[in-house]
């Protein structure tokens, strides 16, 4: 037997089907398929039965014991096959899975287990369309060294798909089997100890479907008890990466852990404790970060050690753990939204429910429990216990059935102002409350769902939004518009994007009075409580008009108001959308972290408010020239930048050096470009030591390789100055620090995620929730793999750039 399939169950009923229909169609048909269905109490062990195969096993608990138990049986002691394959009742295979993962795993006996992407589907079976949910694509990910993958756990957390993969049984002998205890993220745990012995892989096609559940009805979701539980468990789990004890290891997990790599000693518990606690989001991380310090500090040997190595001692962590705000005190002051029931007493401060509210800017879903509840006559909704303005998403009771009652029209608020599904608060107990629901629907559901996002919090960010608000009449066009407050805003949208369009207006502050729609099924209508009427029913009114308009639309409807050209002023969203668009310089160094920027930035500022690369070829090199573009980024110098960096955002990229020079000459030789182009014909022809030894005494290849971060920092394309005009190489290095220090932020390559999003926020960018990377290097060794004499000539080559990454390193944080 070559394969064990596991399939668990727990009330799947809906599902079940598919997915034990996706197993049996493989091509693949050397498995056995183990069910075990976890005592559930709809008709899902009638379904099981139901099949009639000689490849399925079955199995029931007689009680709900979860899937780990399931797992752990079956891997120890019902299973025969030499691979392991995970599935789950609501999740659904592609017919070619199995059969791509075992040809994998029989040509690459190195490999521990292979993984596949895959694609989200609804509960309907559709694909996911919602871009901003975690699940839309996080389990499409590239392939990464088993260092790689421990570093992106510990920093970023899971992204494997548990029912994708397929795994050696000898691993689960190697690395042990499922931890009992771990609800929520005992797969992670797992994949964290499994890569601290094996390489993984992960099979570019999607190959699994993956179900979002409503109402994060996933056993993932997220859910108040799910956060709570997984941060608890993250913390347990972290704890794996205290058996990293060698000094290579170590290196090649964390990069950035070398500044701690001294020749005479190593402390890892120390090292492992410096990664935790710098640049991690974490939490729990930190405080994973701050007991290891607790414990070093309090090991007399291993004390005195850390202080002659690192000169770090108890008064250090004493500063430490007075910065790192690990159990969120500061932020969950005042941050809770609570549930009052009324049970017959009225709303009173012994019957409530609470659960706290994350200070991001993203939709957050609120579950409260309402099945301890008895005999329920109302229901209010204290969103916090300050001032704020938010957007309602969703508000609904849900029946035991799982059917919804939608709450949104029964809404009623304290709200100083309601625009559309935003509400402003101007007091520090801000409630929604609900009209007249009647008792027996009230006892017929187990639980009230709220989807809300946060839009500000607290009494300044209110009294900003609500004064211009109250006193500009919903008008917040300015400087596009004229100051008198006379004109009445219309809207123009498409209706099919009119949701995203709305967004889009209130982001920038606007409300309209109208929206206008040749569609006339909606007239009469309102959407986000404002009315959608014909444009002639609004025109026609006494007054003028501001009428805003998409851009695809502009040329069409303004025929359509040729006759109103007296009272209407036309505003393209595009234009107001420019008005906020805040002023950025980037003098793009690194390749593909330059390349994504660019990309990403893109895709929210416009074609036309973006100028980069080469938009500064053949130029008469005055910058100036582009001072109304709202970004500009090129491969130009810090001189050439200057007269910009003033008045800007201003930021780069750097990269580990020696891991630059790597990556250049692996980019140049998977060039399609002509290789007429010098430096991609060395690479293309030389060994990787070859191409640097020859092209350190080439001109045209050695501004490219040799101190190219330094030389662009401190010289650069477009500026006066050459490398002729400096007496020394460390005169360059000074000029190229100076230069550093008067930017804004100075991204690292090494980083790029974490930095890309602090970049994306300070541009009032969201950042994305997927990795997204445009124009990066294919496979290429590493600088583990390369022998002493090319890692000397790299040394020789990088020697100034080695200094200026050290001193960027210690200017982070500079937002």
């Amino acid at each position: 037997m070559t394969v064990s399939v596991i399939l668990t169950s727990y009330n799947q009923a809906k599902y079940i089907h598919q997915a034990i229909d996706s197993v049996l169609n493989q091509t693949y048909t050397d498995f056995e398929f183990l069910i075990w269905d976890d005592a559930s109490t709809d008709n899902s062990w009638d379904i099981i039965e139901s099949y009639r195969d000689e490849r399925i096993k079955v199995f029931r608990n007689e009680t709900s014991k979860r899937g780990i138990h399931a797992l752990n049986k079956g891997i120890l002691e019902e299973t025969d096959g030499k691979y392991i394959a995970v599935h789950h009742a609501d999740d659904v295979w592609e017919p070619t899975k199995l059969e791509k993962q075992v040809a994998y795993l029989e040509s690459h006996p190195d490999i521990g287990a292979v993984f596949t992407n895959a694609m989200a589907i609804d509960e309907n079976g559709a694909t996911f369309e919602d871009k901003d949910h975690f699940y839309y694509s996080i389990f499409n990910q590239p392939n990464r060294s088993r260092y790689e993958w421990l570093n992106f756990f510990f920093y970023q957390g899971n992204a494997l798909c548990h029912p994708s993969v397929l795994i050696r049984k000898e691993c689960y002998d190697e690395c042990g089997l499922y931890r009992f205890g771990l609800a929520q993220i005992g797969d992670f745990d797992m994949w964290i100890r499994l890569c601290m012995k094996y390489d993984i892989h992960v099979i570019p096609d999607q190959l699994v479907r993956f179900r979002v559940r409503e109402n994060e009805a996933n056993s993932s979701g997220n859910t108040p008890v799910t956060r709570i539980r997984r941060m608890n468990e993250h913390f347990i789990v972290t704890q794996n990466f205290s058996k990293i004890t060698s000094k290579g290891t170590m290196r090649k997990i964390f990069p950035r852990a070398e500044k701690y790599m001294e020749a005479d000693g190593f402390v890892p518990e120390f090292i492992l404790a410096m990664m935790a606690l710098e640049n991690n989001s974490w939490r729990d991380v930190k405080l994973f970060g701050l007991s290891l310090l607790y414990e070093l500090i309090n090991d007399r040997e291993k004390s005195r050690k850390i202080k002659e190595l690192y000169d770090f001692d108890y008064l250090d962590l004493v500063s430490l753990s007075g910065k790192h705000d690990v159990f969120n005190v500061e932020e969950l002051n005042n941050n809770v939204i609570r549930l009052f029931i009324d049970c017959g007493e009225g709303f009173s401060g012994k019957n409530f429910l609470e659960q706290y509210v994350s200070p991001h800017d993203k939709v957050q879903t609120f579950v409260f429990d309402l099945t301890e509840q008895s005999d329920i006559r109302s229901l209010r909704c204290d969103l916090l216990d300050e001032s704020c303005i938010v957007y309602v998403e969703k508000v609904a009771l849900i029946g035991y059935d799982g059917a919804e009652i939608d709450l949104m029209p029964e809404l009623r608020t304290n709200a100083l102002i309601e625009a559309g599904d935003v509400y402003y608060f101007d007091t520090e107990g801000p409630q929604i409350q609900f009209n007249a629901i009647e008792q027996d629907v009230l006892s017929g559901c187990r639980s009230l769902c709220v989807q809300i996002k946060y839009l500000y919090f607290g009494k300044e960010a209110l009294a900003e939004c609500v004064k211009e608000l109250k006193h500009e009449n919903n008008k917040f066009l300015k400087p596009l518009l004229a100051k008198d407050n006379h004109h009445k805003v219309v809207f123009f949208g498409a209706s099919g994007a009119l949701e995203k369009q709305f967004d889009s207006l209130l982001e920038h502050r606007i409300v309209p009075d109208y929206i206008c729609d040749n569609d006339i099924r909606k007239h009469g209508q309102l959407f986000r409580s404002v009315p959608v009427r014909s444009p002639d029913e609004v025109l026609c009114q006494d007054g003028n008009f501001y009428v805003l308009i998409t851009s695809s639309y502009i040329d069409s409807i303004k025929h359509q108001l040729q006759k109103y050209k007296n009272i209407v002023k036309i505003v393209s969203l595009t234009d107001i959308k420019e008005q906020f668009l805040k002023k950025a310089i980037f003098i793009h160094i690194q390749k593909t972290a330059g390349s994504t920027m660019v990309d990403l930035i893109r895709q929210t500022y416009g074609n036309g408010q973006v100028v980069s690369h080469g938009d500064f070829v053949d130029t008469d090199r005055n910058i100036l020239k582009h001072k109304d573009i709202a970004f500009v980024s090129g491969h130009f110098g810090f001189e050439y930048a200057a007269p910009l960096i003033k008045d800007r955002f201003s930021f780069t990229f750097l990269r580990e050096p020696r891991d630059r020079v790597i990556s250049l000459y692996y980019y140049a030789r998977s060039s399609k470009d002509k290789d007429s182009e010098p430096l991609v014909t060395l690479a293309k022809e030389a060994s990787l030591e070859d191409f640097l030894v020859i092209g350190k005494t080439r001109p045209e290849i050695a501004t490219a390789i040799r101190n190219h971060q330094t030389r662009q920092l401190a010289i650069g394309w477009g500026g006066t100055k050459t490398y002729r005009d400096f007496e020394n190489e460390r005169d360059i290095l000074e000029v190229a620090k100076k230069h550093l220090d008067m930017l804004s932020f100075v991204g690292l390559t090494e980083t790029f995620e974490q930095d890309r999003d602090i970049i994306l926020r300070e541009l009032g960018i969201e950042p994305p929730a997927h990795k997204v990377v445009v124009n990066a290097t294919g496979e290429r060794l590493q600088l583990e793999d390369l022998p002493q004499s090319t890692l000397s000539v790299l040394d020789e080559l990088v020697n100034l750039d080695n200094e200026l990454y050290y001193y960027a390193l210690s200017k982070r944080n500079r937002i």
